[in-house]
């Protein structure tokens, strides 16, 4: 979720506490605490202009912009995550819940709790867990943070309303979390159980980051305020979707996709493939080509784990594959005419071929037929070009890619035999 794409993607509340004023008066007081407010559990991140909290399973953060630092430290509570005072004082206005007052001594924060509406107060009483000036930056208390919210969370939700596929021994299913929805892949049969349980394991610490994505990104759009709606019970749905592609007891492959929008000016609307090495557990959806251009981090991870693209000549010989293929798929929908055709033209003879060759970017992922190609470096103007059927994704058969098996390859054997 995490765009999430890219990965993202999307860490306006990690942006926003990174930037803090490195003299904020909250510099000796930053942490993460965790609580009450009146009876209600609470988890509360201080962290200069990050500074917010939240309520167990609760989809937003609330945010505390600091308001004095005097001999007690009042935050103005607001569901503008990352509002300054002059923010609060115009346009974001309506979006005050309450107000803090609350001395810290030691590890321990206590004071008052007022509400913006109705004037009513509660006690606050925190203890810090960990995080302070010492022991961390903001960007680690930030994933603190969403971990601590994670462990309220029940992640492993079955999600009856997708179906199972089958990948001969291989059967994957689906779970999504209790908050959002967010789903992701599950092994629900393979050949060795031990390791499936270790496998399922894995994917549950990468579904725990796309959830957290889902969360920064929904929760944390400041300048949309609502943080109320998403409180009540009725978060957005993820705008994203994943669609499994292949599986063996070697490797897992599937496409992310989306339409986000998570700050900036304009939605992002993303296609992003994923690789899983089932056997050395890792993720090897990274296709980073080197600042060189040689390669050489790619037969290290990423689609370099599966082929040879070591060399410039490897990689050279690869670029030109895929390109010449995915022209080729691209002209015939162009000779077809009508909407289809003309798109195809433009997509093909779009500023990004000005590039060299070595600069035009693909993802990868694996299908039943062979190996799925889609550009990535379309422009967000012409985004619409990431989903054409017929020239975007292309594949590349398995016969085809047996000249660039990596010596010693261990993944997809049976299919390049």
């Amino acid at each position: 979720m995490t765009v999430r794409l890219l990965a993202a993607m999307l860490m306006f509340l990690a942006n926003a506490a990174v930037a803090q004023d490195a003299v904020s008066p909250l510099a000796d007081k930053a942490g993460l605490f965790e609580g009450t407010i009146g009876k209600a559990k609470v988890l509360v991140l201080i962290d200069g202009d990050g500074s917010r909290y939240s309520y167990p399973k609760a989809a937003a953060d609330i945010g505390l912009t600091l308001k004095d630092a005097g001999a007690t430290v009042q935050f103005t509570e607001t569901l503008f995550v990352g509002a300054s005072q002059e923010d609060l004082a115009g346009e974001r206005k309506d979006t005050i819940t309450g107000e803090w007052d609350v001395s810290f001594k030691g590890d321990a924060v206590s004071g008052k709790w007022t509400s913006a509406k109705t004037g009513k107060s509660a006690p606050i009483a925190l203890t810090r867990v960990t995080g302070d000036s010492a022991d961390g930056d903001a960007e680690v208390r930030i994933k603190q943070y969403g971990e601590m919210w994670l462990k309220n969370v029940d992640l492993n939700v079955a999600d009856t309303d997708i179906k199972p596929s089958q990948f001969g021994s291989v059967q994957v299913g689906w779970v999504k979390d209790s908050v959002f929805g967010a789903t992701y892949p599950t092994l629900l049969a393979y050949p060795d159980t031990g390791k499936m349980a270790a496998i399922n394991t894995f994917l549950s610490d990468q579904h725990r980051k796309a959830v957290l994505d889902v969360r920064e990104c929904q929760a944390g759009l400041a300048f949309m305020a609502d943080a109320a709606t998403l409180n009540k019970g009725e978060p957005k749905d993820p705008e994203y979707q994943y669609a499994l592609t292949y599986a063996t007891p070697t490797v897992l492959s599937m496409v992310e996709s989306g339409s986000v929008f998570c700050g900036g000016a304009h939605p992002a609307n993303y296609v992003r493939p994923i690789l899983f090495d089932l056997g050395a557990l890792a993720d090897i959806s990274s296709n980073y080509c080197g600042d060189e251009g040689d390669c050489a981090q790619m037969n290290k991870s990423g689609l370099g784990t599966l082929i040879a693209l070591k060399t410039p000549e490897q990689r050279r010989a690869f670029n030109t594959l895929w390109w010449d293929r995915w022209n080729a798929a691209a002209k015939v929908v162009a000779a077809k005419g009508g909407e289809d055709g003309d798109l195809a033209t433009e997509c093909m003879e779009g500023f990004e071929n000005e590039k060299p060759l070595a600069e035009r970017t693909a993802s990868f992922s694996l299908t039943p037929e062979g190996l799925a190609v889609t550009r990535t470096d379309f422009s967000s103007a012409a985004a619409v070009c990431n989903f054409q059927d017929g020239y975007n994704p292309i594949v590349i058969s398995w016969a085809d890619i047996k000249p660039y098996l990596a010596v010693g390859q261990t993944l997809l054997v049976d299919e390049i035999k």
